[in-house]
């Protein structure tokens, strides 16, 4: 990993100690994570709608940045809150891949006011948890398909009084602690939602994801009884986390292509993590949707009152199976010895697209077959 420049704060260790902590984690098995009595129900996340309605029809001409940037310097609460609202552009669905032209023009309208740092601010200690929250969720709308933004808070993240994803990863720690009430675990969950937007757009924030901690916080997420966002966003930053990237325009692998990121060690730790794989193949197991299910708790329809529906893991299980047994390794083999592929066939078939492509591209990285028996 990057050595960290005197006069930094934070200190982050070579990446071979970083490696021996990831494997000794998988090794020995260390959890810490938030117990949940069973039977109990994630409430919906509160949403403070004071003004924000009347505030969105304002416009977002340049008075309209101002005021937005104003707040943020004069009253973080209130401007958090604004600023989400702002950024969303009325899409509150729980699982964005992508976002629309106008969201694309807020995140570029936000960024030329120069005002980024002053989100990242909002990460310190000095912060309280609700208004750590509100920066994370506004990280993840600003980095989501955008490359610049993910590489710019990777740079911030090693200025002096600066934060970024240490912060983030520290956040997650937090949610996953004994004890931890309901607006420390959504605050968490919105972390690992940033995290996963920002290792998707930068290999950089992977290398600092990873030396910061961040495979060990998300094993622990879906080993525990998080919520169901939780252990969703915890699943789909560990798909990217254990896999390898290579010298190609998005880092997936080329038979010509340089493999920059060697993940090997750790998917092999991984998949002998039995708690951890039989976690994963529940949450697929658990979570898939059928034509039955209502459209309102598909993944790819869910909006973010669903914060503690099953229904919206199993494509995210899906996707960090398939990484871990990617490689040649013998993990790809151990995956099938245990039965793992046959789950992915039936989430392949699932009615929401998301379930089913994510399942298709773990079987395609598992080598395994589905066969469909005959209709006599």
């Amino acid at each position: 990993f990057h050595p960290e420049s005197e006069g930094m704060k934070r200190t982050i260790q070579p990446r071979a100690c970083a490696t021996v902590a990831i494997l000794l984690f998988f090794t020995i098995g260390i959890l810490g994570p938030a117990r949940c009595d069973d039977g109990e129900r994630f409430e919906k996340e509160e949403v403070d709608q004071e003004d924000l309605e009347n505030w969105g029809k304002e416009g977002t001409g340049s008075n309209y940045m101002q005021k937005l940037v104003s707040d943020l310097e004069n009253d973080v609460e209130l401007g958090s809150k604004r600023l989400v609202f702002f950024l969303k552009s009325g899409d509150d669905r729980l699982v964005k891949m992508r976002v629309s032209d106008e969201a694309k023009g807020k995140q570029r309208q936000f960024l030329e006011a120069n005002s980024f740092p002053l989100v990242l601010k909002m990460l310190g200690p000095h912060s309280p948890v609700h208004v750590k929250s509100k920066a994370a969720e506004a990280i993840k709308l600003l980095a989501l398909q955008n490359h610049a933004v993910g590489q710019q808070l990777g740079l911030h993240s090693w200025i002096p009084g600066m934060y970024g994803i240490r912060e983030l990863i520290i956040m997650i720690n937090d949610a996953s602690q004994a004890g931890a009430d309901k607006q420390t675990m959504v605050a968490g969950e919105h972390a690992l939602e940033a995290v996963w937007a920002l290792v998707t757009t930068s290999v950089d924030n992977l290398e600092l994801a990873k030396s910061e901690g961040c495979i060990a916080s998300c094993v622990d997420i879906i080993k525990s009884r998080a919520s169901p966002r939780a252990k969703m966003w915890a699943a789909a930053c560990l798909k990217h986390l254990v896999k390898d990237y290579y010298a190609t325009p998005d880092g997936s692998y080329s038979s010509t292509a340089r493999r920059t990121m060697d993940n090997t060690r750790i998917r092999v730790f991984a998949v002998q993590d039995t708690q951890l794989i039989e976690s994963l193949r529940g949450m697929v197991e658990l979570g898939r949707v059928t034509e039955a299910t209502p459209r309102s708790k598909w993944p790819s329809h869910a909006l973010s009152d669903e914060r503690g529906s099953p229904t919206i893991m199993a494509w995210a299980a899906a996707g960090a199976l398939g990484a871990i047994g990617s490689g040649e390794d013998g993990s790809r083999e151990t995956l099938q010895e245990r039965g793992v592929s046959a789950f992915l066939c039936t989430l392949s078939e699932s009615p929401d697209a998301l379930e089913a492509v994510e399942a298709k591209g773990a079987l395609q990285l598992l080598d395994a077959e589905c066969v469909k028996q005959r209709e006599l």
